[in-house]
């Protein structure tokens, strides 16, 4: 196949590969920031283990203090899985579910509420993507 007569590259797909260009750049970055786990798995007041009362006041306490592994995007108030394993392990660190033994790397016990959270989590992480694409069209008009 010959690169000058319709080749990779030429027709009306390159200028939709263009018009998307700048939301893959968005996406790419958020996704190489998850993988490198510059932002750990965060885990938001309605999956803790510490109850969504609790959690939040954690976060608060956390985020006051300085203490890191807490974070706040809108209504969800966010921990790391160690954040919590923290203050599980804390006096009176009662939650909805026994604190995880030391050194169980599993990250907090399901109860069967796996498909729920998981849902949840993939809506989290579309509504993510659906707000930087708008943060990436605003900025380019």
């Amino acid at each position: 196949m010959s690169m000058d007569h319709g080749g990779p590259g030429v027709g009306p797909n390159n200028g939709v590969l263009q018009a998307f260009e700048p939301y893959l750049e968005w996406l790419a970055e958020r996704l190489a920031e998850r993988l490198e786990g510059r932002r750990g798995r965060m885990i938001n007041q309605h999956d803790s283990e510490l109850g969504p009362r609790r959690h939040r006041e954690v976060v608060k306490r956390r985020i006051a203090n300085g203490e890191g592994g807490a974070g706040q995007r809108g209504r969800n108030y966010l921990l790391t899985v160690e954040a919590i394993r923290e203050e599980l392990a804390r006096k009176g660190g009662r939650g909805k579910a026994a604190p995880a033994p030391a050194g169980d790397d599993r990250g907090p016990p399901s109860g069967g509420s796996g498909a729920k959270s998981r849902a949840r989590e993939l809506g989290d992480f579309e509504r993510e993507v659906m707000s930087g694409l708008r943060a990436v069209k605003d900025e380019s008009r």
